[in-house]
């Protein structure tokens, strides 16, 4: 059976941070960040086959009142 892990991403304009799960999805791993550029997506790509990963977990920006911050519309443009 292949293992398969969850990656996290944590958007941002200059940089895209990234984590992987364990096996048992318990656990995050930092894997440092990519420079958010026009390459970004082939290299999220590629940390997808390598990992198995069968889950991208996208960060959600929002203020304590659950209102949007100016962060979150260009992670909802980059999650969709």
């Amino acid at each position: 059976m292949i293992e398969t892990k969850y990656l996290a991403v944590d958007f941002g304009l200059k940089r895209i941070g990234v984590a992987v799960s364990d096996s048992n999805k318990s656990f995050a791993f930092s894997r440092g960040y990519l420079n958010n550029d026009n390459k970004s997506f082939n290299d999220i790509l590629e940390l997808v086959k390598s990992e198995n990963i069968v889950k991208i977990i996208v960060g959600y920006p929002l203020r304590f009142d659950s209102s949007k911050t100016h962060a979150t519309i260009p992670v909802e443009k980059f999650a969709s």
